[in-house]
């Protein structure tokens, strides 16, 4: 799957989620989860394994919460910008964002369910 979408969460709660501020600037549509499309083509959340994410961004990867079997890629130069990292390819520890985290090394990693790990290393 390439993102994600707000996700789930943006329909339940949307003033948490999303933000006032946004949802009054930008009035976005909230009520197409991507996890009910999949779920409306036959498959399981747990089916969909890996999430390509274009950029961390809230509209293309909060509803990463809602694929919790899925491995998320992620360009290092936009893990690097989220989470301010100044090495992202050589560290080992990973960088907790939300219910995600993002692998700054070469192992991936879990949280809540959701495993992350960088596509682009760094030699």
């Amino acid at each position: 799957m390439v993102d994600t979408g707000y996700g789930e969460q943006a329909v339940i709660r949307p003033e948490v989620w999303v933000g006032r501020q946004i949802i009054r600037r930008t009035k976005p549509v909230l009520d197409q989860v991507i996890a009910r499309h999949v779920e409306d083509l036959g498959f399981a959340r747990e089916d969909v394994r890996d999430i390509i994410v274009t950029h961390l961004d809230l509209d293309h990867a909060g509803g990463l919460a809602d694929f919790p079997e899925a491995t998320v890629h992620v360009y290092s130069a936009e893990l690097d910008a989220m989470t301010g990292a100044t090495d992202v390819a050589s560290g080992s520890d990973p960088a907790v964002v939300g219910h995600v985290a993002f692998v700054t090394g070469r192992e991936p990693a879990a949280l809540a369910g959701v495993g992350a790990r960088n596509c682009c290393w760094e030699n």
